[in-house]
């Protein structure tokens, strides 16, 4: 996958990924973070800048989103089972 921050785009196997502006930030803080594991709060305060009207639920839904767009199989492995 690349992330290119400076033209806020995102291609995977040759294609590109049509993000929002949210999703993209997001990818952007994992992908420049890999191996981190960051809150939701955390999330919050990088995605969206501390805005107030954003609940933790709001981070599961927009990363819920990106999976769908970047994942062959985006349901999380325990839920397979």
């Amino acid at each position: 996958m690349l992330v290119d921050p400076a033209r806020r785009l995102a291609r995977l196997d040759d294609r590109d990924i049509e993000l929002t502006a949210h999703e993209f930030d997001l990818l952007y803080v994992l992908a420049s973070n890999r191996g981190i594991v960051f809150s939701r709060d955390t999330l919050v305060q990088r995605v969206w800048g501390g805005d107030t009207h954003i609940t933790e639920r709001s981070v599961g839904t927009l990363i819920k989103r990106l999976r769908k767009k970047i994942e062959i199989d985006p349901l999380p492995s325990f839920r397979r089972l």
